[in-house]
């Protein structure tokens, strides 16, 4: 609760100020299934995705020079932010344009959209799997 405070206070002092905020089309990403089949992304303002194999996976997930380790988070972890952000947008009212709000719908729905592929990728895997198995 605390950093939701927080997060609020933040909000109101930038749109007191009469300050912009941008919300950036980032990138969001998926395993697909299992980790050896890589992982499927979606960028959150646009229709734009991606595939990564296994390879290309860990090289996005491992530091480097110039680029920092990914961060990752559960669907549920992410929801939780989402709901977060948007309780902050009710509570601004007509403070929060609607470009926030129509950007915190389009971030929800390119992760479900991710959560939707990575079961369609399990069931593939259970499927293969279990037809090995009857070999």
């Amino acid at each position: 609760m605390k950093r939701i405070s927080l997060l609020l206070l933040l909000t109101l002092s930038l749109t007191s100020c009469g300050a912009k905020v941008e919300i950036p089309n980032v990138e969001i990403c998926a395993i697909a299934g299992l980790i050896s089949a890589g992982a499927d992304c979606a960028k959150t303002l646009s229709d734009e995705t991606r595939s990564m194999n296994l390879s290309e996976t860990l090289d996005f997930l491992e530091p480097r020079e110039g680029k920092a380790a990914a961060l990752c988070m559960t669907a549920i972890d992410f929801n939780k932010l989402k709901n977060a952000l948007e309780k902050a947008c009710e509570i601004l009212g007509s403070d929060c344009t609607r470009e926030m709000k129509s950007a915190l719908l389009l971030a929800g729905d390119r992760q479900q959209k991710l959560q939707m592929a990575v079961r369609r990728h399990r069931l593939r895997d259970e499927k293969r799997d279990a037809l090995a198995g009857g070999l």
